[in-house]
């Protein structure tokens, strides 16, 4: 999960994040079960085909207003969500690192899935309350309910899942005035072939 006119918070749940408040952990699918485990690394995706999955126009727009991002900042924010070095997942137990490129550059924050309240360091170094649970469906929701920059009341909550061959994460913005959510989609980043030259042939 960043300091101008508003504090270094972590935004999006993505390969880059702007406020750091709002950088939520991941811990998707049963223990031992390699196919639903979020670990590994993630690419956000925009469309599946014809489909269309991560809105990066207007709806992004509406959602970084929402959590206290200046407009003069969106372009920035959309860029370093394409990173190609993406979202690195790592779970073990319930231990969950996030490592996610920023507009500083890249960042780890490390939670732990159990239902408690704790203060984690954000990006600028100031310390915010998470508290992240997991269901019996592999879903993670993650909830800050004292986010900076936002009106007293506000609390932002992000719900991950896999499904099939994404993972999805729905950020809710929730104010007194109404619930602004955007929907993140990401794709596993595909293994790299290795290149081998061709095979030499012995004379003997």
């Amino acid at each position: 999960g960043v300091s101008l006119s508003i504090r270094m918070r972590s935004i999006a749940p993505g390969a880059a994040r702007w406020p750091d408040e709002i950088c939520a952990p991941s811990k998707a699918g049963p223990v031992g079960d390699d196919a639903a485990n979020i670990s590994g690394v993630w690419l956000l995706s925009t469309k599946d085909g014809n489909k269309q999955l991560t809105d990066v126009g207007r709806g992004l727009d509406r959602y970084l207003r929402a959590v206290g991002v200046p407009p003069s900042l969106h372009g920035l924010f959309r860029g370093t969500l394409f990173s190609k070095k993406g979202l690195v997942i790592m779970h073990e137990d319930e231990d969950l690192t996030l490592v996610f490129d920023t507009v500083t550059g890249r960042h780890k924050q490390v939670f732990i899935v159990d239902g408690r309240t704790r203060e984690i360091p954000t990006i600028g170094g100031t310390r915010t309350p998470f508290t992240c649970t997991s269901d019996d469906y592999g879903r993670i929701r993650v909830s800050s309910d004292r986010p900076s920059n936002l009106p007293k009341g506000a609390r932002i909550v992000q719900t991950w899942q896999l499904l099939g061959k994404f993972l999805k994460c729905t950020a809710e913005v929730e104010k007194p005035g109404g619930v602004v959510a955007h929907e993140f989609y990401y794709r596993r980043e595909a293994p790299k072939k290795s290149r081998k030259g061709p095979q030499k042939i012995s004379h003997k």
